[in-house]
């Protein structure tokens, strides 16, 4: 979810969905510029952990990404593993 304006009801909506359609949501990724308020109201409404904070890649691309989630979000390698 971007840390920006509409996460909330963008982050409420597609865990909603998820939840319907019998999907286990583990949290929500928040991306962007962190807001404590943001974080707050997502995981109230959402009903959901905000689980990491995530910069923005420009542009996006694997490697990076693959080493921000080694050493950021997914330090045991747990979750990175299961997506390989």
């Amino acid at each position: 979810a971007r840390s920006t304006l509409g996460t909330i009801n963008h982050s409420r909506l597609t865990v909603e969905t998820l939840r319907r359609h019998h999907h286990r949501v583990a949290g929500v990724v928040m991306v962007g510029a962190e807001d404590e308020d943001n974080r707050a109201a997502v995981e109230w409404h959402a009903a959901a952990e905000v689980v990491a904070h995530m910069p923005v890649f420009t542009p996006l691309e694997p490697d990076p990404l693959a080493e921000w989630v080694a050493r950021e979000f997914d330090r045991t390698g747990v979750l990175f593993g299961c997506l390989r």
